[in-house]
């Protein structure tokens, strides 16, 4: 379940951000207002802080994944720590 949230975040901000860039007619992206500018109650800035944040979270559980194999080792694992 908490590998769906970034998923979704990610994919929802891809989108808008093709969204507002594409918009026949629009001013797309550049580096002065447009890129402050409010789109779906967020400033298009943001959807870069959560596609950076997707890529932080999707690459360090994939390193999980990668070392230990399973969700049951990486718990294992976890819980040892703490």
């Amino acid at each position: 379940m908490s590998l769906i949230f970034p998923t979704l975040s990610l994919a929802r901000a891809s989108k808008n951000i093709a969204i507002f860039e594409y918009t026949p007619g629009g001013t797309g992206l550049n580096f002065d207002e447009t890129l402050f500018g409010k789109y779906h109650n967020f400033r298009i800035i943001t959807y870069f802080a959560i596609m950076i944040y997707a890529l932080v979270f999707h690459f360090s559980v994939g390193m999980l994944f990668e070392k230990y194999g399973s969700v049951p080792e990486i718990l294992r694992n976890i819980v040892k720590v703490f």
